[in-house]
């Protein structure tokens, strides 16, 4: 249904939890992905915060520094593992990547 009910969590019900976990101004979308060329690269070490609050106000940072390409969308990896690709490229927990859209929507 979306919310993530106080009885759910992560293992037993991961479509709908953690649900949304910053203010209405982040603009979060739980299990998303957006598009975007990359503003600072998540799996780098400097990069690594402990929740989509804390990357959210990342990109808010990034946007209020930067003119040219102002970070306007963000993913975070909330998971112990969120994907990997075939070339070894393992993107785990606590990941903030920071995107610029020419077309935000």
């Amino acid at each position: 249904d979306g919310v993530c009910e106080a009885a759910e969590t992560i293992a037993s019900c991961p479509g709908d939890c953690p649900g949304i976990t910053t203010p209405t101004e982040c603009g979060e979308e739980p299990h998303s992905d957006p598009a975007g060329e990359a503003v600072a690269w998540g799996s780098a070490p400097e990069h690594r915060v402990r929740s989509a609050a804390e990357c959210c106000q990342r990109c808010m940072a990034h946007a209020a520094k930067n003119t040219r390409r102002p970070c306007n969308s963000w993913s975070f990896c909330y998971l112990p593992h969120c994907w990997s690709l075939d070339n070894g490229n393992t993107h785990t927990h606590g990941e903030c990547w920071l995107k610029w859209q020419a077309d935000v929507r």
